[in-house]
């Protein structure tokens, strides 16, 4: 078995995506297996049906679907912070924006 990254999964998606309407009563669990047979094959679509799913993560999320790759400095960084050293309250300027605006100190 071999790593794929689901970004380049939705890179392989893309210029499909904006190809099939979903229109309004349409069943988007049809929309999406169609449109993951149409990019990668019924055969790899049968043996990895997980494929339907990000076909439906395409899109679903087609106007607004950021992806993210987070590289292992960071995560290795972000396991190795100390919770504790983290302020349990937002800073004095963020405190002031989430208070309403009839509120004066």
């Amino acid at each position: 078995m071999s790593l794929t990254m689901i970004s380049g999964l939705l890179s392989e998606l893309a210029s499909r995506v904006a190809e099939v309407p979903l229109l309004y009563g349409s069943d988007p669990q049809s929309v999406a297996e169609d449109l993951a047979a149409c990019v990668w094959g019924c055969q790899a679509v049968e043996s990895e049906p997980n494929l339907i799913d990000v076909a439906m993560l395409g899109l679903l999320g087609r106007h607004q679907l950021v992806v993210h790759q987070l590289h292992g400095a960071a995560s290795q960084h972000a396991a190795m912070v100390d919770l504790h050293a983290l302020p349990d309250t937002p800073p004095a300027l963020l405190r002031q924006r989430n208070r309403p605006a009839n509120d004066v100190p």
